[in-house]
């Protein structure tokens, strides 16, 4: 290497100005690319406090019960907010004592109950841009059920978001046969309804996400949790975490 009149020549054609780094070097300091995606849960059964999102000035991913009164709502203002909207399929879950909702997707449904199930509720929340399971710990680990769904989302291309209510989750397995892209949930940080709690739970979600360059992260849709979010998103935001929208981690990761 040798300095002629202000450039550095490396080899006989390459050629950098002077303080550039060549591709590789430049490349290694570069920072990698730290993304989170925030998911709120339960959407449609009230429109109070829908306008309080805006405030948390990310982008989020808005998961809509079907059959709810204010999915219309939710879904116009997601479109008009530049936020993402999927659908929260509600699902059989493992305690036989839980509250269902009406169209809940049941394992003892034969193929054809479930296949007209699914597509009713995946057209009811228009603009969206794929699912994830509401409840579902005994659904989420029937191979028969959710080859079904993952049917019905790739015939949408449709992305399949794995709440991961249980261990026994068969949804990656089958979303990779099928062809469906799949991303599952890293966090949680509401089970618990306390601020400290939330506050803590996002921390653990931003060092997630600057481990392994992507968090995934649920919340609900309730008063505390937007408080929370609003407060904390601008310091992680200032650690280099990039705020994403589902389908956005998912076209980036590929």
């Amino acid at each position: 290497m040798v300095l002629i009149m202000g450039l550095i020549i490396i080899g006989p054609h390459l050629k950098f100005d002077r303080g550039q780094l060549p591709p590789k070097e430049k490349a290694l300091t570069e920072k990698p690319s730290v993304r989170m995606v925030l998911v709120l849960d339960d959407l449609g059964y009230t429109d109070k406090g829908l306008g309080s999102l805006k405030d948390i000035e990310v982008p989020l991913t808005l998961a809509v019960l079907p059959g709810t009164p204010y999915v219309e709502k939710v879904c116009s203002f997601a479109r008009n907010n530049e936020m993402e909207v999927i659908v929260h399929l509600p699902m059989e879950p493992e305690n036989s004592t839980s509250a269902l909702e009406k169209e809940t997707i049941l394992t003892n449904m034969d193929d054809e109950t479930i296949r007209n199930s699914v597509s009713g509720m995946i057209n009811s929340v228009r603009g969206a841009r794929g699912i994830s399971n509401h409840m579902g710990s005994k659904a989420t680990a029937d191979r028969r059920v959710m080859k079904i769904i993952m049917e019905e989302l790739k015939k949408r291309n449709m992305i399949f978001l794995d709440s991961v209510t249980t261990r026994r989750s068969v949804c990656r397995e089958v979303a990779l046969e099928t062809g469906v892209p799949y991303v599952k949930r890293d966090i949680f940080i509401d089970n618990l309804k306390e601020e400290d709690v939330i506050h803590e739970q996002l921390e653990k979600a931003a060092g997630i996400a600057h481990s392994n360059g992507k968090a995934v992260v649920i919340g609900h849709y309730r008063p505390l949790t937007i408080k929370v979010l609003k407060d904390a998103v601008p310091g992680i935001r200032e650690e280099g975490v990039e705020f994403v929208r589902l389908s956005e981690i998912i076209r980036k990761r590929e």
